[in-house]
């Protein structure tokens, strides 16, 4: 009798050991699929969003440094004038580290005094080194409308050996896309725009600010104000991440 119980302990343990079957392991892997396509994305873009939001701030410091290093060493602010605004580019080449910049700072000396010849010297470049690169150029707001016009802002584009890209439009600003023509291109998520005023990014809002380019993209632009720019970030078009960022 003693022996008999025993037997059938022992069959119990067996069975036990013997693991799951093989329609129990399917679905096991089924749901971890399937939790893991509703999960991994969202795990990879917060992971994406922390990395941009880093290499933007470092971005943001390496130009503040760089402008405050161009008044102490040569005596003047960067200037964002049309006439004064290339000059002033080319100048932080001194500053930064750089791969490569749109135009041609020789021929930009050479025609300092002529703004006409200023601008055609930029057309002619951004023609021979970026014009084939339209596919990349492409901009689009965080609720995912294609800014128009962003090619014209590559006349005047310094590329850091960071793989950042630093726009110079014709008005007092900088735009910063942070992994250059990669993915996403989208506005506050790689790319991201600040006043510059007295020569110097300004990290915080002021009374407003509208980050549009030269020919003024109502549609893709928002006047950013205080009471406004988290909102814009998390809800709208994506420029109020260029202050809220730097705030975190």
């Amino acid at each position: 009798m003693e022996t008999y119980i025993f037997v059938i302990y022992f069959e119990d343990i067996f069975m036990i050991k013997k693991g799951f079957t093989l329609s129990e392991v399917f679905i096991t892997i089924s749901i971890i699929g399937v939790v893991a396509a509703l999960t991994l994305p969202s795990l990879i873009n917060k992971i994406q969003d922390k990395h941009f939001k880093s290499v933007y701030k470092k971005d943001v410091a390496l130009m503040s440094e760089a402008m405050k290093m161009l008044y102490a060493n040569d005596d003047k602010s960067f200037d964002t004038s049309f006439a004064g605004l290339p000059k002033s580019v080319c100048a932080l080449r001194k500053y930064l580290k750089i791969s490569h910049i749109t135009f041609e700072c020789a021929e930009i000396e050479a025609y300092e005094d002529d703004p006409t010849k200023l601008f055609d010297n930029w057309i002619k470049n951004y023609r021979k080194m970026w014009h084939s690169n339209d596919s990349g150029s492409l901009w689009f707001t965080k609720d995912n409308i294609k800014m128009p016009n962003v090619m014209t802002y590559e006349y005047s584009t310094i590329h850091l050996t960071n793989g950042a890209m630093v726009f110079f439009p014709c008005c007092n600003r900088i735009y910063i896309d942070v992994n250059g023509y990669k993915k996403p291109n989208v506005i506050g998520k790689d790319i991201f725009a600040l006043p510059i005023e007295n020569g110097l990014p300004q990290t915080k809002i002021g009374n407003s600010f509208v980050p549009q380019g030269c020919f003024g993209e109502k549609n893709t632009s928002t006047t950013l104000t205080k009471d406004n720019y988290v909102d814009d970030c998390l809800n709208g078009h994506g420029w109020g991440c260029s202050f809220l960022y730097l705030e975190e």
